[in-house]
């Protein structure tokens, strides 16, 4: 097959192909929530209270669902501004942004 027949092979492709495609490779990139020990929920418990006591930056990362059991890992640079029991949230600021950050979705923390 020559590149003129591969050009005219990507003109015929429908919208609804393209967004399909699209879609299936958009889902490899996602990943299922991971699952903390005690001692990793332990850890997270313990920086959480250092930050907040000691006033330095940490680095969260956590799970935000996209799908069913499916989702992407994000992270955040900040200093832990107050912690909601209630609410089972933290508030994380930086210069430019804040994030809520729900407790339960906390995957790693780093000082």
């Amino acid at each position: 097959m020559g590149k003129v027949d591969d050009l005219f092979a990507m003109r015929w492709v429908l919208p609804e192909h393209n967004q399909a495609l699209s879609d299936y490779y958009f889902e490899k990139t996602l990943v299922e929530k991971p699952e903390l020990e005690e001692d990793e929920k332990a850890e997270i418990n313990r920086l959480l209270q250092e930050s907040l006591q000691l006033d330095y930056a940490i680095t969260v990362s956590w799970f935000k669902p996209v799908r069913e059991d499916l989702g992407e890992i994000l992270t955040f640079w900040g200093w832990l501004q107050r912690i909601d029991l209630a609410n089972r949230q933290i508030k994380i600021i930086s210069d430019e942004d804040f994030w809520w950050i729900n407790l339960d979705q906390i995957v790693k923390i780093e000082a």
